[in-house]
């Protein structure tokens, strides 16, 4: 098989390498995550998602799974947010959330609760290591930022990033210990980029789990993306 930047190719790598976690922490799931419930039907999903009007998909979408339903934000802090909902895709209902300040101010704003990833966790605890995803449309960082110890023990995380914020997210994770594995998902708007997905990992598992270009180099092993 060539190799592309596809979710689903990236996660079958992961499975493929036997690099280790145990529990899917899944952060923004709007219906479902299908690159993860095909992937990983037999590990325990933690679906974190704020809408509650996508739970019945969300249901049926991971039937037969292992899988628990959060409806709840999370941030950097502990509370409630004001969340704004909205449809960028006609005949969708509801295609997007995000936090915004204040408090609810229209009928397309809901108070829901909030939690820190390292909060929830301590008072829910759940078998690690994780793996970390998150697509919350622009919050992404404050996850980060409120889950020090989760990451910790985290194994992987893709994380959203669009054009203007690749670096930043890279930067926070990498303070964390983190070292990119893949770039997939990517995403053009009038054929400029717009957005891709980020697959981090430790490099302590990244070193057990491939073989680095700096020793013994192998020419047959370096591959140029072709379409």
């Amino acid at each position: 098989m060539s190799r592309r930047p596809t979710k689903e190719q990236s996660l079958d790598l992961i499975k493929s390498r036997g690099i280790e976690f145990k529990t899917i922490l899944d952060v923004g799931i709007l219906t479902g995550t299908p690159e993860l419930i095909k992937g990983f039907p037999d590990k325990h999903h933690v679906l974190f998602e704020p809408v509650i009007e996508f739970k019945s998909a969300i249901e049926e979408a991971y039937r037969g799974i292992s899988h628990e339903f959060i409806n709840c934000a999370i941030s950097d802090v502990d509370g409630e947010v004001t969340l704004e909902t909205k449809s960028v895709i006609a005949g969708v209902d509801i295609s997007h959330s995000s936090i915004v300040d204040g408090p609810a101010a229209s009928s397309a704003h809901r108070t829901v609760p909030m939690f820190k990833m390292d909060s929830f966790l301590a008072d829910y605890p759940r078998e690690g290591p994780y793996l970390l995803k998150i697509d919350i449309d622009g919050h992404e960082l404050k996850v980060i930022e409120g889950a020090h110890l989760t990451l910790q023990q985290t194994s992987i995380v893709i994380i959203e990033a669009d054009h203007a914020h690749i670096a930043e997210r890279l930067i926070a994770l990498q303070h964390h210990g983190f070292e990119i594995l893949d770039i997939v998902e990517p995403c053009y708007y009038d054929d400029a980029f717009w957005q891709c997905d980020i697959v981090l990992i430790k490099p302590e598992l990244k070193r057990k789990a491939f073989k680095s270009i700096k020793e013994n180099f192998d020419l047959n092993l370096y591959i140029p993306y072709r379409e």
